[in-house]
């Protein structure tokens, strides 16, 4: 099993952090509640009689009925389709699949004017160690001097 790829959330030119990542599932980046819902909508409202979450962002606001987990997993955190919460609360949305990034734009002044929102860009490659082949060494002839005369005397012995 492939687990789906981690995507980065770029709020108005801010990248926004999460202790669960965001992730792309099917075509749809899907998000916790919080941080990212929270820096989008002035108002969260959760209505657990009739199962909904209500997000509101000035005049708009769109709510999510909430779906049951199977099997229950209290430590998983609520999460929502991000893009359309967000294109429902009248922000602009685009992704880029290059670099696994959703950039939210929550109004035309919040984006800067120079600049454009924040581009992950992978890391450029370093250039790698350099192979020069170095020739190998040749033996080197070594003259040696004549032998010395012995010198310690020899002494002879005569048999009997």
């Amino acid at each position: 099993m492939i687990a789906p790829p981690v995507v980065s959330i770029v709020i108005d030119g801010r990248l926004i952090a999460s202790s669960m990542p965001a992730l792309l599932e099917q075509g749809t980046v899907f998000a916790p509640v919080d941080p990212f819902a929270r820096t989008l909508a002035e108002r969260i409202e959760v209505d657990p009689s009739r199962r909904t979450i209500r997000f509101t962002r000035g005049a708009r606001s769109i709510t999510l009925e909430i779906l049951p987990i199977e099997p229950y997993v209290p430590a998983y955190p609520l999460v929502i389709p991000l893009a359309a919460v967000a294109r429902a609360l009248g922000t602009t949305v685009s992704y880029d699949a290059k670099y696994a990034l959703l950039a939210i734009i929550s109004s035309p002044s919040s984006q800067p004017a120079t600049m454009p929102p924040y581009v992950a860009q992978p890391p450029l490659p370093q250039p790698g160690p350099t192979f020069t082949p170095t020739p190998e060494p040749q033996p080197t002839l070594a003259v040696t001097p004549m032998p010395q005369p012995r010198r310690t005397p020899i002494a002879l012995f005569h048999r009997r």
